[in-house]
Formats: structure tokens, sequence, C-alpha cells
């Protein structure tokens, strides 16, 4: 089959379907809408790398303490007395940034009474027409209690437990709580 058959089977579907009125109709608005989503997701800013990794960041301070859950479970099923097991951690509020600070200190006067006068502001990035804060550190939220519901297990393995806990996410052993099924 040569490039002109084939062109010619497509110019002859195209005069088959536009010589009904209904089907050319139907054609010519799905034509339409498709221009119009188009043309919609081009004028439309979409939002840049930047602002999708805040969202990603956010994402993951959210689930955090679902991440810590996991990560303890999976640890904990891998103990021989250990059949079933839950974990819930509780954290504080939220995450908290340090802003990246600029210092300006400016020193007015003579040599005899001279004032010295410092002031700080906060690094803003400016991103076309908006700006942030330049953040340098997020400090996630700190985890304040942890309860593990867990099989009937040893006094030892309690221990250990509790023990492991405490040190791995660097709770105070009183804020960890095992309750056993």
């Amino acid at each position: 089959m040569n490039k002109f058959a084939f062109l010619s089977k497509f110019v002859k579907f195209f005069k088959q379907v536009f010589s009904d009125k209904k089907k050319s109709s139907f054609l010519i608005l799905i034509l339409i809408i498709a221009v119009a989503i188009i043309f919609v997701s081009t004028i439309l800013p979409s939002k840049s790398k930047e602002e999708s990794d805040a969202k990603i960041d956010d994402v993951l301070v959210t689930d955090y303490a679902s991440l810590v859950e996991t990560k303890v479970q999976n640890m904990l099923i891998k103990l021989d007395e250990v059949s079933s097991v839950s974990v819930m951690v509780m954290t504080s509020s939220t995450e908290k940034f340090e802003y990246l600070i600029e210092t300006e200190t400016t020193k007015n006067g003579g040599e005899d009474n001279q004032v010295i006068t410092s002031k700080e502001t906060v690094v803003f990035d400016k991103n076309g027409s908006s700006s942030s804060p330049v953040i340098v550190t997020k400090i996630l939220p700190k985890i304040t209690g942890v309860l593990i519901v867990v099989n009937n297990i040893s006094a030892s393995t309690k221990l250990s437990i509790l023990n492991s806990i405490s040190v791995v996410l660097n709770v105070d052993a009183s804020c960890i709580s095992i309750i056993e099924q």
C-alpha cells in the first residue's frame, strides 16, 4: 500500500462521515471541545517545579507520623514473639521553619558618641511575581507519644520493645505505652 492509497481512504472516510448531518455536527462539537481544552490548558498558568516540590514536602510532613508508625510496625513484626502489632504515633503540632536572616549594621555619629544599630530582615526569594522566604531548616514535628498494641509477649520482650522505641525515636519511656491484645 502506498502513501497515496492511505490518503485517498482517509479523504473518502471524511466525505462519508460529513455527508451525514448528525455525525458531522457531533464530530464538530467534539473538535470544538478538544480545541477549547487545549486552549484553556495553555493559557492557565501551570504550577512551577518549586510549588510542586513544596506540595510534596507538605504531604510528607503530614504523613510523617504514618511513616514512623509503618517503620516501627515493620521492625516489630520481625521479632519472634510478635505475630500481630499496631502502632500509633502522636506528634507535636506541625513542622517549624528557620528562615535565612540578613543582618544590616549601621554606625552613626562621630568617634566620641558613635551609635551602632543592627537591623535583621528575613531574606525572600523572588520567583516571577511571587516571593517566599528562604528556608534554611525545616524541623519535623517532635514525637510526643507512642502506643503499641501487640499480641501476648513475654515481659523481657516488652521491656526490649520499650527501650528500643525510646532510643530509636528519642522519646521518654514514660511516653510509650505497650498494650497486649
